[in-house]
């Protein structure tokens, strides 16, 4: 087995997201897209691809990272801002040996850092560093399943009073609507303990020009006359569709902008044909957000993240 390494300007693209579409376990933070956007807004930061392929060429799986160098030391994320980006591959294609192989030559001496964050809870891969277990809240979407049948009853009356206040529910499609959107996003970011700084900003002006508007991005807002209330940013791809990041003007929650706005998620994601909804993770403490998820429907699932670090390298 041969080790391939590739950047923006090398990967074959159409054979990596071959790659992606034959592994039941990609996501769309595997898109090629999701790591130049990232590479587009951090000044430090690189993406590579690292593909284990056999003695005929053919491509076995890879993992995609986002490398960080400075003064010759070098920190590496599947995915930054981003989750579940850990090894993709056709089923049975490879052996755990040349995986192992594969993850050996990237831990190299100069390396501080390795984060992996695979997908799939049963990963049978060894990947290096201390195992941390999260808890993420997955709502199953069997084709033409009645998903509104699971509610809990505090959502579908929730549903009912979004219902009455009309929100207008529409897609973020330029960047003067994002930046009309930048106060409420930093008020939700300082309630959760997040920064709102110039690279997420960044983060926020420059998806829409990488990642597909109506097809792998949802981004909506719900307004009404006095302008927009909440938005959430969604994402599609393979089969699955994540939330991924959203805001709330807290003096108009009673009116319930979010239910209007992750019933119309959920509906786009039934639309789309996915199997999965992702309500993504959460604090442990945040028992609020963890019953917001249940009351969809949607029940805990564990994943991992796997995290390398030298003894050398101080904690962040």
């Amino acid at each position: 087995m041969r080790v391939l390494q590739f950047n923006s300007a090398s990967l074959p693209d159409e054979q990596w997201t071959a790659l992606c579409a034959a592994a039941f376990d990609a996501t769309v933070f595997h898109d090629p897209a999701w790591s130049r956007l990232w590479e587009d807004v951090h000044p430090a930061a690189c993406a590579v691809w690292h593909v284990l392929a056999g003695e005929d060429g053919q491509w076995l799986g890879g993992i995609p990272l986002v490398e960080f160098s400075r003064w010759g030391i070098c920190r590496m994320y599947a995915m930054p801002y981003g989750s579940y980006g850990g090894w993709i591959g056709r089923p049975g294609a490879a052996r755990d040996g040349g995986i192992s192989e594969m993850i050996r030559r990237i831990v190299h001496r100069r390396v501080a850092e390795l984060v992996i964050t695979p997908y799939t809870p049963a990963d049978a891969i060894v990947y290096p560093g201390r195992r941390i277990e999260r808890r993420r809240y997955v709502l199953d979407l069997p084709p033409d399943t009645a998903w509104r049948e699971n509610l809990r009853q505090d959502v579908v009356r929730n549903l009912k009073t979004a219902h009455q206040h009309g929100w207008r529910v529409k897609l973020v499609e330029h960047v003067d609507e994002i930046e009309s959107l930048r106060e409420m996003l930093l008020e939700t970011a300082l309630r959760h303990g997040r920064r709102l700084d110039a690279v997420r900003v960044a983060f926020y002006r420059k998806i829409i020009e990488y990642i597909p508007l109506g097809r792998q991005l949802f981004w909506w807002t719900a307004s009404d006359d006095h302008g927009p209330a909440g938005t959430v940013l969604c994402l599609s791809a393979y089969g699955r569709f994540f939330y991924y990041d959203g805001a709330l003007d807290l003096t108009r929650k009673d009116d319930r902008p979010m239910y209007a706005l992750f019933e119309k998620a959920i509906d786009t994601a039934v639309e789309l044909g996915c199997r999965v909804f992702d309500f993504g993770s959460g604090p442990e403490a945040a028992e609020g957000l963890a019953r917001f998820k249940t009351g969809w429907g949607a029940r805990p699932e564990t994943y991992f993240e796997h995290h390398f670090r030298r003894a050398w390298w101080p904690r962040r």
